[in-house]
């Protein structure tokens, strides 16, 4: 009878252990696996900042020159949805374009950020939000800081409302706050 229970319990330590190991292989195999997609997302992050851009681009000619015009096009419907699928893994590629001196490439980067809302896209939009050199894309920081959960992005309205250089900015952040919080 003892050596029944020996043995009962060596198979279930071993079947214990097995399944601890598999556990660990497919853990490592999922993280190769997304660490190998990052930059097939960088890629495709990257076009889609691309081609939103590009689709707001007109070709006239002034003086007899050739120039671009550009507008503000939001992204398609199915560049955001692509986007949002990608999650948190989308959030530090966008944050590159929050650097960047194109003032398109920063508001379709904030737009996007806006999109996949959540925790992860707190630190970024907070650094535009408040310190950016231009009150105007600080403003729109603040807008997209709406889809961030309400305790991490309400102290950084409150920030902005109390302490931005800007009277519009100040007056657009206790919008933001009075229209946004936990319901």
């Amino acid at each position: 009878m003892k050596n029944n229970r020996t043995h009962h319990w060596a198979t279930f330590i071993g079947l214990l252990s097995f399944i601890c190991l598999v556990a660990l292989h497919v853990d490592a195999q999922t993280k190769l696996t997304n660490d190998a997609q990052m930059p097939l997302i960088r890629e495709r992050v990257q076009r889609i900042m691309r081609e939103t851009i590009e689709g707001g681009e007109t070709v006239i000619m002034l003086d007899g020159r050739q120039v671009i015009a550009r507008s503000f096009i939001p992204p398609s419907k199915l560049a955001v949805d692509e986007v949002k699928a990608y999650g948190d893994k989308a959030v530090p590629i966008l944050a590159e374009y929050l650097r960047q001196t194109s003032g398109f490439e920063k508001y379709h980067a904030m737009r996007l950020l806006g999109a996949i809302g959540g925790k992860s896209v707190v630190a970024p939009l907070r650094q535009v939000a408040l310190h950016d050199s231009s009150a105007g894309y600080r403003e729109y920081a603040l807008a997209f800081l709406t889809q961030a959960p309400w305790e991490l992005a309400a102290p950084i309205l409150q920030e902005a409302a109390s302490r931005d250089a800007d009277l519009r900015v100040r007056q657009r952040a206790k919008e933001l706050l009075d229209g946004y919080g936990p319901r």
